[in-house]
């Protein structure tokens, strides 16, 4: 017989104690959290050279499930081509979930390894008269400015990639399975989103003294939005898909501000950042780039996105689509870094017009700063990469930054954030001790 007070708890509440758990059924719980993908099921269409795909395939695979793990999860492989992942923390429909997520990025990543699929898709698409996938088309990026007139046909073809990529966009953000929640915005995401204001914050190119662009951030209450700032603002959402709404919001006012820039005759750059989570998931790329859908040609030369929080040691294949995508709006495309980062290789193989760092995601101290300053600025310029920096409070460092080679400088030693971007205009190194 169980008393009274073995059954309270320690809120008051009277509750059963719990029958205890065998060894038996312990097995079986952890047996729900192990979830299996095939490969060889992945590999549709098979041809006279299918052991080369497979070998390809398998190393390929192994390596986008490795990188997808978490903290305390594990995977074992049977044999080639026959993975275990063992997901702990998830619930077993939850870990299924995203095993299927995973899997789908398998099979994405084994059908660009495969001639046959490849010859099959194409025929089909020229069937269905539909638009190829972003990483055949090879024109999505950003093209070369030269002097040279286009021909008419080349304006066509121009006009016809860019048409199909718009279709292909609009898709994504109705259609997508496994790439993520619904993407809807309720009643209580406008009224969240429309309180939420855009600051504009002047950044300095060092070596031409001129303020020729503008970093743009949501702000809540006067305050730069931080990452646990989505959980308050769009509490029913997960975090990646808050995230996502709350980078289609500042996109889409960006191209606001500089629809209105241009239409008052003034030209400045605006960088927008955006995160790996959002263009990773087809679903939000789509709504992403639909909230800027109306953006004039003009205005994509003058838009620059920055991609933050990329995974450490991430695979080609995996970046390769996001970025094909993400050059139709934009002039370029720049990487947020960090400090510990040593290896560029893939920003400069990528065509990526530079790296960036952000000071406010460290608390160092300013000698400790500085002497990371050269070492991030020095691998840039081995990479043939433009280097920024953002956050810089203080003159001292914003002469450091400078002096270690950084080419754009951002933060409130250069100047407080404005409610609208304004044209390009002189700054001097003199006018760093004004304030």
């Amino acid at each position: 017989m169980v008393s009274d007070d073995s059954k309270k708890s320690a809120g008051g509440d009277v509750k059963e104690p719990r029958a205890p758990v065998s060894a038996g059924q312990t097995t079986v719980q952890a047996a729900k959290r192990i979830h299996a993908i095939e490969l060889e099921s992945l590999i549709l269409h098979k041809y006279s050279e299918h052991d080369a795909l497979f070998k390809k395939a398998d190393k390929v695979a192994r390596e986008i499930i490795e990188s997808e793990l978490r903290e305390g999860e594990a995977i074992r492989t049977l044999r080639p081509g026959s993975y275990r992942l063992f997901l702990p923390k998830m619930k077993p429909e939850a870990g299924a979930l995203r095993c299927s997520v995973i899997a789908e990025q398998v099979a994405r990543a084994v059908k660009e390894l495969n001639p046959t699929s490849q010859a099959i898709e194409r025929d089909r698409r020229v069937n269905e008269n539909t638009p190829p996938p972003a990483a055949e088309r090879r024109i999505a990026k950003i093209p070369t400015r030269s002097n040279a007139v286009p021909t008419d046909a080349e304006q066509r073809n121009e006009l016809a990639v860019r048409e199909a990529a718009n279709r292909a966009l609009a898709a994504m953000a109705k259609s997508g399975a496994s790439q993520g929640e619904e993407f809807a915005i309720t009643e209580a995401d406008k009224s969240a989103l429309e309180s939420l204001g855009v600051a504009f914050h002047p950044v300095w190119h060092a070596k031409n003294n001129l303020i020729t662009a503008y970093h743009c951030a949501l702000t809540r209450q006067d305050r730069r939005l931080q990452a646990q700032d989505a959980f308050e603002i769009l509490p029913s959402d997960s975090p990646v898909l808050a995230t996502a709404k709350l980078d289609a919001t500042l996109y889409g006012r960006a191209v606001k501000a500089m629809q209105y820039l241009l239409s008052e005759g003034m030209k400045a750059v605006l960088i927008v950042p955006v995160h790996f989570s959002t263009v990773d998931r087809l679903r939000y790329m789509g709504a992403l780039l639909e909230a800027g859908s109306n953006i004039p040609d003009d205005a994509k030369n003058l838009m620059v996105f920055e991609l933050m929080d990329l995974p450490p040691d991430m695979s080609r294949f995996r970046l390769r689509e996001p970025v094909n995508y993400l050059r139709t709006r934009v002039r370029a495309l720049i990487a947020r870094a960090g400090f510990g980062q040593t290896e560029f290789d893939l920003y400069k193989e990528f065509n990526f017009h530079g790296v960036s760092v952000n000071l406010n995601d460290y608390s160092f101290p300013e000698a400790r700063i500085l002497k990371n300053f050269d070492t991030f600025a020095a691998l840039a310029e081995k990479h043939k990469l433009q280097s920024f920096v953002n956050g810089i409070s203080r003159t001292s460092m914003a002469v450091g930054a400078m002096a270690s080679g950084f080419t754009y400088i951002e933060g409130a030693a250069i100047s407080e954030p404005v409610d609208n971007p304004k044209q390009i205009r002189p700054y001097e190194i003199d006018m760093l001790y004004q304030s």
